[in-house]
This record gives C-alpha cells, structure tokens and sequence, in this order.
C-alpha cells in the first residue's frame, strides 16, 4: 500500500511512462548524467557482463546551465539513441533503448528547452526521477530485485555489484552502502587532494563507528542501493541540488538498517567539478587552492568523537535513570552519570550539555517522554532526533566553539584514539 500511495502522491510524473512497460527485468540501476562524455556507459558498466538488467538514464541539464554544457549533455542523448536500436518510445523524451551486453537503457531527456531541471533541485531531482521509476516497475513486477542501485556517470561497477545485495534482508535493511576507490588521476594536485579528501571521509565514519554511532556509513550518492519499500515510505531523495545522498540516508536510517556492503570498490574517478555547490568535485577545488593542502587541509579533533561516544552511552542510560527534563536536579543526576564513566574522566561535562542544550535536547527529551512506555520507545524516539545531521551538527558545534580542527601531523599525535590508525601511516603528498 505504501509503495502504491508513493507513486500515485508524490512520485515523479515520468513514472506515467510505466503504465504500459511490458518488458521485465532482473535488476535496475539508476544514473543521473549532466556534461558527461558521451560514451560514459561503456565504462561504467566495462565490468558487468553477465547481468540482465535495465539502466534508467536520466540526462539532465539544470536550466541555468552553461550553453557549451548543455550542448554537451544534449551529445550524450543523441549518442544513445544513435548507438543503440530504439526498442520502443514512450514519448518525445523517453525511449527504451537495446543497449550493450544484457542491458537495456531507459533513457529519459531533461535536458532542453521546455524541460530543464530548476536550478534548485538538479541532481537530486535527477535521481529522484530514475529512481521513482525504478520503485514503479518493481511494484508492478517489471524489475524482479526489490533493491534499487543508483550510480553516477564517473563510476566503474564491480563484477560482484549485483550480488553484493545478497547481504541485505529486505525485511529489515533499508539501505546498503559500497566501498569505494578512487581512481588515480595523472594530475598530482588532484591526487593529493582526493588522497586528502578521502582520509576525511573514512576518519569521519570510523570515528563515528568508534562512538557506536547509527550513522556510521558513508553518505555518496554513487555507491547507495535502496529498499524499494523503504524508498517509498521516506518518499524518495529529496529533491536537492546537493546532499540528496546524505538526506536520503538520513531518512532511511529510521525506517531501517543501513549496511556497509563487504564487496569489491566501486572505482570513482577524481575530477574537480563545479555541478553542485559541495560535495568531492568543490572540496578539492577548494584543497588545490590553498598553499600547502597538507598543513593546511583541517580535520576534526578526535576529542569531539569522545564527546559523541559519551553522549551515546549517556543517552543509553537516561530512562533507566529516569531523567525526563534538563532540570536542575536531573543535570546534577547527568553529570554524576558522566563522572561514573571513567573512560571520559578528561571530557567537561558541562561543555557536552551546553552542545545538547544548544541542539535541542530539552524538546527532544520532552517529545520522548510523553511518546513512550518503555525503554525501547524512547530509545527510538530518541535515535529519530539524533539523526545523522544532528550528529553532524554535534561535532561542528564542538569545533566551532571548543576544539578546533587540526592538521594532519597533529591528528596523527593521538595515538590514545584507535580510529585515527588510518592517519598514523599516511605519508603526506601523492604516493609513490
């Protein structure tokens, strides 16, 4: 019923396409492609060979687009539709395609007058468009796999790529996220930005795993598959110009489990890019520019990962404890908790409660009361609104006002932190 009421409320209107869709399908896999080089499919899908399955491109150009670059979106389409036999048509923008091997192509055009994406959407409307047609045909039997891959146009797929959602339980996994690589880049500014970059992001998600945080996975929008049940329930990826992956993550993680996939990497390539306002492309504009990127490029202090560790174990104890409030009493009850814990004997106990007063605790905690009857209820409730942006959200609040953000020679001095080890071996500047 959800999956119904999804795509007849709030999904795409491209999803009226599917109403006569005969053909059917193992797998689907959704790309988004803006300026891309026309023949981006054949390395993206170099390694699948024995998958039958239907890959729905949207190519898309956001109405404030350069010409030059809408031109070159405008190549991509013509380049299928030349390339591979037209199967059928649905519209004057939609066409299913015979596309290499055992795929077939789903091409939906957005790139040209009369149906560019508004600026403000771009790619995650992009997505949201493949991927509320890839739920259409799975709800109505065209698609066999309940999981949904979505990709980007820069990515090399895995030969296990299909077969790593056998990892996954469709009645209890929301979400699964792949490990990823990046390829070697010839230009060694890129490369030792992107070797920068890519020890944020793991130091980032290792010392959330290290604090038993829920949000501890990796939030790149090419390296996501989605429940398809899951995918309607939190009605789609956000229709944003950026962080549609973190979003859409974010919301799947309350209705299930995210898992961090063990399987081969997808191999993304390193590229400087200005399609969205962050994210990998910006970030190592922004590395390349300063004066020396190793001294210069900051991380997070470990110690705002130890505050997150004791907030957790914190939280674990509050209805046990029973502290409803922020009350006086219950703060001192709080911070005899925090004293208890002798792992974090060094962390200011009124440091974290300032951070969680400041983030909303106190409506929190109020909303999590009055809504449970049990521990697990109120956990949950609790999990809803310490989400992964407010966990976000935490950790900048700590370096904003406490524990700036370090160098990389000054990480590498906590050795006390185990999730820094990643830190410890790197040799600054690209390897050899």
């Amino acid at each position: 019923m959800a999956m119904q009421q999804y795509i007849e409320r709030y999904a795409e209107s491209e999803v009226g396409l599917c109403r006569d869709f005969l053909h059917i399908y193992d797998n689907v896999l959704c790309i988004p492609a803006f300026a891309e080089d026309q023949n981006f499919l054949d390395s993206v899908l170099k390694k699948q060979t024995a998958v039958s399955a239907l890959v729905i491109v949207v190519i898309n150009a956001p109405s404030n687009a350069e010409s030059i670059k809408i031109q070159q979106t405008i190549n991509i389409a013509t380049y299928l539709k030349t390339t591979y036999p037209i199967i059928e048509s649905f519209s004057d923008t939609a066409h299913l395609l015979d596309g290499p091997e055992h795929w077939d192509i789903l091409l939906i055009e957005r790139c040209q007058s009369g149906c560019f994406l508004e600026e403000k959407f771009g790619v995650g409307l992009a997505r949201k468009i493949a991927c509320d047609i890839a739920c259409t045909l799975i709800h109505s039997g065209k698609i066999k796999s309940y999981w949904i891959h979505t990709t980007d146009a820069d990515a090399i797929l895995p030969t296990d790529y299909f077969k790593a959602v056998t990892q996954l339980d469709p009645q209890t996994d929301s979400a699964g996220t792949y490990p990823f690589q990046h390829t070697a880049n010839n230009n060694l500014e890129i490369l030792q930005a992107q070797n920068l970059y890519d020890l944020s992001l793991h130091y980032y998600r290792d010392g959330l795993a290290w604090a038993d945080s829920d949000w501890a996975f990796h939030t790149i929008g090419s390296t996501i598959v989605v429940n398809a049940r899951h995918y309607a329930l939190v009605r789609g990826f956000p229709k944003k110009n950026a962080g549609e992956d973190f979003y859409l993550l974010n919301k799947l993680g309350k209705t299930g489990n995210i898992v961090s996939l063990d399987t081969s990497p997808i191999f993304l390539h390193s590229r400087l890019s200005e399609r969205v306002p962050f994210g990998t492309g910006p970030a190592l504009g922004k590395i390349i520019a300063l004066d020396n990127p190793t001294s210069e490029f900051l991380y997070y202090q470990p110690v705002c990962f130890a505050y997150l560790k004791c907030w957790l174990l914190l939280n674990n104890a509050l209805w046990d404890n029973n502290i409803k409030s922020l009350s006086s009493d219950n703060i001192n009850a709080i911070e005899k908790l925090l004293s208890n814990i002798k792992e974090f004997a060094g962390l200011d106990s009124k440091v974290l409660l300032n951070c969680l007063q400041t983030l909303g605790m106190e409506k929190a905690l109020a909303h999590a009361v009055n809504h449970s009857n049990s521990d697990k209820i109120f956990t949950g409730h609790m999990k809803n609104w310490f989400d992964a942006f407010q966990t976000l959200k935490f950790i900048h609040w700590l370096r904003n006002n406490h524990y700036p953000s370090l160098s990389l020679s000054q990480v590498q001095a906590f050795t006390e932190y185990s999730f820094t080890a990643s830190f410890l071996n790197y040799v600054p500047g690209p390897p050899a």
